[in-house]
């Protein structure tokens, strides 16, 4: 069989980006996306997966003599459903890349792939992304969707000091009163601004490392800005991914491509091509009620 890899773009303009590539794109995605490397990574071996998850025990062990009967536990499962979505994205290029392999075109655009990926699947994860052509407001439901739902409110005026950190406080304690263990804080990119600044009365910074948190793993994203959170907290376990197959790429160098609502590219005609990348992504949220959101209340103002 031919290795397909080193094969020519002119011969082979689709198919799955090779294995080597592939794979360096989905371990740096799970490193670099704020989502992945906290939430919980579902192997999927088809495109809708059931996944049992355990969601609570009755009934209580005891100590027993001879003779007695021991009590039963009682497991309850939840079954959570996870269905791929297709993921799509168009980079144009140059026609002279029919001269070269597979590999070759793959290793050119492996950065460009993969940051692009960060960004789709952080932001449909996150805040939300919709479908096109779909009715649906989003693809899936949202880790932010989910923690406003048991918001804490900071004050506009102290926001960037430590009413932000009782902030994150209390919403930790709603995580953990309903039963659940924050595994983990993401914060936007201004959050790690402020904590940078903040020194105690002597005049040393209090956080010189803003990797963690009150003990917790503390990570940031520009995906969310202080309009929508300033942080969220929650046992990310309870968010579920997976992506199905891999990678697929088809290079095309005849057609137009639209690359914005006032413009078009003729393939042919500017002597150009378009790669377009396709992956399945799913995502769901387990419990609801095992995130917390730190928003700002926003100051009256007079006279509105």
């Amino acid at each position: 069989m031919a290795d397909e890899k080193n094969i020519l773009l002119a011969q082979k303009h689709s198919g799955l980006i090779p294995e080597e590539i592939s794979n360096q794109i989905i371990q740096k995605t799970l490193t670099d996306s704020a989502v992945m490397k906290l939430c919980r990574k579902v192997t999927m071996e088809q495109p809708k997966v059931k996944v049992p998850v355990l969601a609570d025990v009755t009934g209580k062990a005891a100590f027993v003599s001879e003779l007695q009967s021991i009590p039963i536990l009682q497991p309850k499962v939840v079954d959570v459903i996870l269905e791929a979505k297709r993921l799509s994205f168009i980079i144009p290029c140059s026609g002279d890349f029919n001269d070269l392999t597979v590999l070759d075109l793959m290793k050119s655009y492996q950065d460009v792939i993969t940051q692009t990926l960060i960004n789709l699947v952080d932001q449909s994860i996150l805040v939300g992304a919709k479908e096109i052509g779909s009715s649906e407001d989003k693809v899936f439901p949202t880790v932010l969707d989910a923690a406003i739902l048991q918001k804490v409110e900071v004050p506009e005026a102290n926001a960037s000091g430590v009413a932000l950190l009782d902030g994150v406080s209390d919403a930790m304690q709603k995580v953990t009163d309903n039963n659940f263990k924050v595994d983990g804080i993401l914060g936007n990119l201004g959050v790690e601004n402020t904590l940078r600044k903040m020194k105690d009365t002597t005049n040393n910074f209090l956080f010189p490392d803003t990797s963690k948190l009150f003990g917790k793993t503390m990570n940031y994203t520009n995906i969310f800005t202080q309009d929508n959170a300033v942080a969220i907290v929650g046992d990310w376990s309870r968010c579920l991914y997976g992506i199905y197959k891999n990678i697929r790429y088809d290079f095309f160098d005849s057609g137009t491509v639209k690359v914005s609502e006032t413009e078009e590219i003729n393939l042919i005609q500017n002597y150009a091509a378009a790669l377009r990348i396709t992956v399945y992504v799913a995502s769901n949220i387990v419990y609801k009620d095992a995130f917390s959101a730190v928003t700002v209340k926003k100051a009256t103002q007079v006279g509105s």
